[in-house]
């Protein structure tokens, strides 16, 4: 059982997002959370919506007028619980270097199938993915994807971290990437990624979700580049 953040409903309160967003000093996707609040009523959105903002929102942050992407990271969130937590990381400037999203058609039935083919790097992402599920007692990647430039985590922290309060899965996150970097000679990953935590149930099962419905959706996503 997901420990729950907040008592919000299964969907997801704006008004939480808002007040993540507004302790990391980030005016701009405060009036954009704002917009999306009914006028009326308590404010929520579409678990799904929600992923599709906080994916804009990171694009944004790592694309846009040369800018680096600002930590989202809450001041007085105690990180070493037990959590799930949302994360994506992306390849330098886009390049699609990590796998191909291709879609065939079913032998002897008359459907189609959308998957992805793992290049060189995204073959050592896996294993490294793996070696988490196979080494560790207290963390977990509950989830993932990986796509032609970007990758999606869900990493489970299963127990109480660092005492110092430090966040366990962003340690996770930076050994994970230098363990990736070593093995393929060179750094692929930006150096920066972006988190949120999860806060309930029913957003945990939509992140999943979309997840899982990434590659089908891959020419209308944010990080979606021609070959």
């Amino acid at each position: 059982m997901i420990r729950v953040a907040t008592e919000c409903d299964p969907y997801v309160c704006v008004g939480c997002l808002i007040t993540d967003i507004s302790k990391a000093g980030r005016p701009r996707e405060i009036r954009a959370a704002q917009r999306s609040a009914p006028t009326s009523g308590r404010p929520t959105v579409d678990p799904y919506n929600m992923i599709c903002f906080i994916e804009q929102m990171c694009h944004n942050d790592i694309h846009m007028n040369g800018r680096v992407r600002k930590d989202i990271r809450l001041n007085k969130f105690d990180y070493s619980q037990p959590y799930y937590y949302f994360v994506t990381i992306c390849v330098k400037d886009k390049h699609p270097i990590l796998s191909k999203v291709v879609t065939e058609e079913i032998v002897g039935v008359d459907r189609w199938a959308t998957r992805v083919n793992l290049l060189p790097l995204g073959g050592i992402i896996e294993n490294n993915i793996n070696y988490i599920n196979k080494s560790f007692n207290d963390r977990k990647i509950d989830s993932y994807i990986i796509m032609p430039n970007h990758i999606h985590l869900i990493i489970q922290i299963l127990h109480n971290g660092s005492p110092n309060g430090r966040p366990l899965h962003g340690q996770i996150i930076s050994s994970f990437k230098q363990a990736c970097h070593k093995q393929a000679g060179y750094k692929f990953f930006q150096r920066n990624y972006y988190e949120h935590i999860i806060r309930n149930e029913t957003s945990l099962n939509e992140i999943r979700q979309y997840i899982q419905n990434n590659p089908i959706n891959w020419l209308t996503d944010n990080y979606y580049v021609s070959p």
